[in-house]
């Protein structure tokens, strides 16, 4: 299949398979439940045809398997990753934060397994320990006849623990945010932030041409640097889920009021992807 054809797939599928859908592949490629990591792996092209890489042309993609009960087949999120052409490495959003964050927005209680086309960097590796159930979590690396344990590839790792705070991302479902305006969208995805660590939380809610809400939280990580912004969050669930999106015509940034202030940096990303396009800014109370 050409890239085209797979990016088209891709955009057909909406970045994600529904676990009914995940049963009808298996079967037709003769798969049982405990060959999940081989059909997570076998559908990795089709998450790396939604790579976005002007920096460095490397093209990674992330296959993310949501919780089901014991013999029951996961619904599965795609992820790849996103650089910006006018924007330093530091912006840049790897498949595995793609795929997680995906999941989350889309409502998933947690990941259970997790398939890349490329072994995970150290960075993600940090940000896959902020995953509540992180121990249990099966990633399955390319070639490999058997998953592997996050503990194995992040050994003495540093945590939400560290911090005394207790659970972790996705611990609990939040399901996706709902409303007719803008305004709404960003408010519930500020809410719904993960924001374990520093006060105040932040959601984005961009507009498309076509007047599809796509929205974006803030997520925090015990780390620091591999969380996510509102807008990086919202930019990653668009390109994966709508490769040939129509553009921004509307940005809104919800913020707590006295919390870390994200307009700077949504400001600048913004006029990166959709010069033109104002930011609007609402103030929240905590």
């Amino acid at each position: 299949m050409s890239d085209s054809a797979e990016r088209g797939v891709l955009s057909d599928l909406g970045g994600h398979v529904a676990a009914a859908e995940v049963a009808e592949m298996a079967a037709a490629l003769d798969l049982t439940r405990a060959d999940l990591g081989q059909l997570m792996r076998h559908l990795l092209p089709l998450a790396q045809a939604g790579a976005v890489v002007p920096l460095s042309g490397f093209a990674v993609g992330a296959v993310a398997a949501g919780m089901a009960a014991d013999g029951a087949w996961p619904d599965l999120f795609f992820g790849a990753n996103l650089e910006f052409e006018h924007a330093g490495p530091g912006f840049s959003l790897h498949a595995e934060q793609a795929a997680v964050n995906q999941a989350w927005l889309r409502g998933a209680m947690g990941v259970s397994a997790l398939a890349v086309s490329a072994a995970p960097c150290g960075f993600c590796r940090q940000f896959l320990r902020e995953l509540a159930g992180w121990e249990a979590l099966e990633i399955w690396l390319p070639g490999g006849a058997e998953a592997t344990s996050l503990a194995e590839l992040l050994p003495d790792s540093f945590g939400p623990e560290a911090l005394s705070v207790r659970g972790g991302l996705m611990e609990r479902a939040a399901p996706s945010e709902e409303g007719a305006d803008a305004a709404d969208v960003a408010r519930a995805a500020a809410r719904l932030s993960y924001t374990p660590y520093l006060a105040g939380g932040a959601g984005v809610a961009l507009q498309l041409a076509d007047d599809q809400l796509i929205s974006g939280r803030l997520l925090q990580n015990a780390a620091h640097n591999p969380g996510l912004s509102p807008l990086a969050s919202a930019l990653s669930f668009l390109h994966i889920t709508r490769p040939d999106a129509p553009r921004i015509t509307r940005c809104v940034l919800a913020r707590t009021r006295g919390g870390v202030d994200w307009a700077l940096s949504t400001r600048w990303l913004l006029a990166q992807v959709a010069p033109g396009v104002e930011l609007e800014i609402l103030e929240m109370e905590a």
